[in-house]
């Protein structure tokens, strides 16, 4: 082990450049914009290809020095070339516009929206009708390969990704919603994560914003009215002050939510008897929550390259949920019983404390990112209600859990120019622990204290090279050592190490308007500390629902490509899975009537995806139109037979936009999905319509947006879940067709340079 550890480490710290002398600069717009990934190239004075790179996010670029150079060119889709002398400054560049103004029956040719960049498939928002669709998360659902699954974005056949703004992680997703879709540059959709980014880590998204303009104070206001069963209030504000090289940024979020939900569930619990529940009196449930969010902070910029600034964020969640159901049950078809449950959980998160400190800058050609941050999250649940049975008449269930987080973190990025590429290296170190307790106060189950102590010790490498002006190398390799141990009433049942490295590849190459990548990429996944968690909790008196200490962590190899063309896309993986975690149901203690649900490991589980869509835009009208198919090999038991879940499900998706005159912007959108298999549950097909219509006034100002979902109320999915001795069948009764209307004023609007990415990042999503 430590022979490979010192030469990781010797691979990580090698950072010595023993050739020739770099080119470093900057390219930018002519409103002082960065231009990312702008060919940058060297050539001799009878204009032959001596060497090139591009430009990343900030417009930068390093390219060695050739002592044949005279001439450096710097081009980009949409840009007049540039031309200079070797022997000129390059610190500041500036590329003219040289987009034309398009008759508007004819297809916009400015430039291709989206394009492949080191690996990640990069679509352009800023002067295309994307821009226009408000905010954030309305922008990232019609982004090549990304999709909205519910109330979650997720990355098509990869999961709910990790998201970036200008590098910061995203911790709360209602963030998307508070930046206008008119302040976004570009987003990049990673789907293969390299190296310095957790073993964790399905996907990423990175969304940079344009550079904000102006000082002084300003702010933007957003209020949401959203109407279905119930009436909801989401409200938003976000206020700036910046003055010279001092930017001072505080942001807060309201939220009052009532909805209906709840599932209608038919249950077959196999064994000597065979036991049959049929819920009835469903569609009564329905939850209120009440959130609060405060955060402030700033950023100081030293130089254009060196910055540093702190945060400090305020959470407070109260969550209730109402239930009103019974339930008929059978033994061998026989009434045996009928149940009736009256109950009322409160759930509050308070305090939950998120604090960052950052300094990203440059020492001579080390580029360093620098990321500190601490997070405590106190949270209390109180079940109070009453369960009434034929049989046993009426008793009282009273529960109370407490579960107690905390982590501190730190992340270390160090970037060296090396030979034609770079060398990025680095450390994550996280420490992580989790206190719950619960109790059942009539005793029809026991008590239970359970901690959780984790710490994650991590070192990477990274290397990226551009073997030429259009084919370019990534590879890295990540190391993680993990000490976990778990505690049982103060005294240690169970310790585990894992000493894992995990490798990443990818190779691009562009020719004239064709992209294409492919990539592999070693994962694992842990589960969080709720699926961990040993409590027994009281469900009803037939279901009872625990966590499993003994999950191991799921690790995986994933294959994967891309390919753009113009405005086509196509992308394709696979995943081979070991030790998959799944939610899993099984009778309880040898008693059939009782159903114990908990999460279990699955040895295998391979899945494999295929996605097309192109991207037209043709005068006022502008479509995305996906299809899809994603598919799994997977085998479970099931009443004691091998059952195979292996039925594909297809998805398309076409959404249109239309931008008429007045600022009046139309939104049409279609989803569709098949039904097929996923995991151990089968799925039914569901659809989706949606409209909505927006205007600007006041210059932009004030926005007003009216939107409808599931206009059909067509959306609700129906499940059946498959395990070895119980079966069980759901109709989810959530909301889907809701009405919103969304106001939304901006003055003097500069968004914050704040440039924090944030340190223990998947330890806060296991919390």
């Amino acid at each position: 082990m430590k022979s490979i550890l010192i030469a990781f480490l010797f691979l990580t710290l090698f950072s010595v450049h023993i050739f020739a002398q770099t080119i470093t600069g900057g390219v930018f717009e002519e409103n002082n914009s960065p231009v990312s990934f702008a060919n940058v190239v060297l050539m001799s004075a009878d204009s032959v290809f001596l060497g090139g790179t591009i430009t990343d996010e900030n417009g930068k670029f390093s390219i060695e020095k050739n002592p044949k150079a005279k001439f450096l060119s710097v081009s980009c889709l949409g840009y007049e070339t540039k031309f200079l002398s070797v022997n000129d400054t390059f610190e500041k560049i500036i590329l003219k516009n040289a987009d034309t103004e398009l008759d508007e029956i004819t297809v916009s040719a400015r430039r291709q929206l989206t394009q492949i960049k080191n690996g990640a498939m990069v679509t352009t928002v800023e002067n295309s009708l994307l821009s226009k669709e408000g905010n954030a998360e309305d922008v990232l659902k019609k982004i090549p390969g990304v999709i909205k699954n519910g109330e979650e974005i997720e990355v098509f056949g990869r999961g709910t990704p990790e998201i970036y703004i200008n590098g910061r992680k995203v911790q709360d997703k209602n963030e998307l919603t508070q930046i206008n879709s008119e302040n976004i540059k570009n987003v990049q959709v990673i789907r293969n994560p390299g190296a310095k980014y957790s073993a964790e880590t399905n996907s990423v998204i990175i969304i940079t914003t344009k550079n904000a303009v102006g000082e002084g104070f300003s702010f933007d206001v957003t209020n949401d009215n959203i109407f279905g069963n119930y009436y909801t209030q989401r409200d938003k504000l976000n206020m700036n002050f910046r003055k010279n090289k001092l930017d001072i940024f505080t942001n807060f979020y309201y939220e009052n939510r009532k909805a209906k939900t709840g599932v209608d569930c038919q249950q077959t619990n196999f064994g000597d008897t065979i036991w049959n529940f049929y819920d009835t009196n469903t569609g009564n449930d329905y939850f209120k929550n009440c959130d609060f969010s405060g955060k402030g902070g700033f950023n100081y910029q030293i130089n254009p390259e060196n910055s540093f600034g702190a945060f400090y964020q305020y959470d407070y969640q109260e969550y209730n949920t109402y239930v009103f159901t019974g339930s008929n049950v059978l033994a061998n078809g026989n009434l045996y019983d009928f149940t009736k449950i009256n109950n009322d959980k409160k759930s509050t998160t308070n305090p939950k404390n998120s604090a960052n400190f950052y300094y990203s800058g440059k020492t001579g050609k080390l580029d360093i990112d620098f990321n500190f941050d601490y997070m405590s999250i106190k949270n209390k649940s109180v079940g109070a209600g009453e369960e009434y049975g034929k049989t046993f008449g009426w008793r009282d269930v009273n529960s109370l859990s407490k579960r107690d987080n905390n982590l501190i973190a730190e992340k270390l990025i160090l970037a060296y120019p090396v030979w034609k590429g770079k060398l990025n290296f680095g450390n994550e170190f996280s420490k992580s622990k989790s206190e719950e307790t619960y109790s059942n106060l009539e005793g029809y189950i026991s008590d239970s204290d359970v901690k959780v102590r984790e710490n994650n010790n991590a070192f990477f490498a990274e290397y990226n090279i551009d073997l030429t002006e259009n084919v370019g190398i990534a590879a890295g390799l990540r190391y993680e050592h993990i000490d976990f141990d778990y505690y049982v009433f103060g005294e240690k049942s169970a310790e585990k190490k894992y000493d894992e490295i995990f490798p990443s590849f990818s190779f691009s190459a562009q020719h004239g308007n064709f992209y294409w990548t492919i990539n592999y990429t070693g994962r694992t996944q842990r589960p969080s500390y709720y699926m961990l968690g040993n409590s027994m909790s009281y469900v009803n008196r037939y279901t009872y629902h625990s966590g499993n200490p003994m999950l191991k962590p799921s690790v995986s190899n994933d294959f994967g490509f891309q390919v753009v063309y113009k405005i086509y896309y196509l992308m394709g993986s696979y995943s081979a899975n070991k030790n998959s975690f799944l939610s899993y149901s099984q009778t309880y203690g040898g008693d059939s009537k009782i159903t114990h649900i908990t999460i279990k490991n699955f040895d295998k589980l391979n899945k494999y995806q295929l996605f097309v869509g192109c991207q037209p835009t043709v005068g006022i009208w502008r479509a995305t139109f996906n299809a899809g198919i994603f598919g799994q090999i997977f085998k479970t038991e099931y009443c004691g037979k091998t059952k195979k879940m292996n039925n594909p499900m297809a998805i398309v998706q076409f959404y249109n936009n239309f931008s008429l005159p007045k600022k009046y912007i139309v939104g049409l959108d279609l989803d569709y999905m098949s039904e097929g298999s996923y995991e151990n549950v089968e799925m039914n097909s569901t659809f989706k319509a949606s409209f909505n219509i927006q205007k600007s006034f006041f210059n932009d100002a004030l926005n007003v947006k009216l939107s409808v979902s599931d206009i059909f109320n067509t959306s609700a999915q129906k499940v059946d879940f498959y395990n070895n001795d119980v079966f069980l069948h759901q109709d989810k009764l959530f909301e889907t067709r809701l009405a919103t209307l969304t106001l939304k004023y901006r003055f003097n609007p500069a968004k914050s340079k704040y440039k924090g990415t944030g340190a223990g990042n998947d330890e806060k999503q296991r919390m």
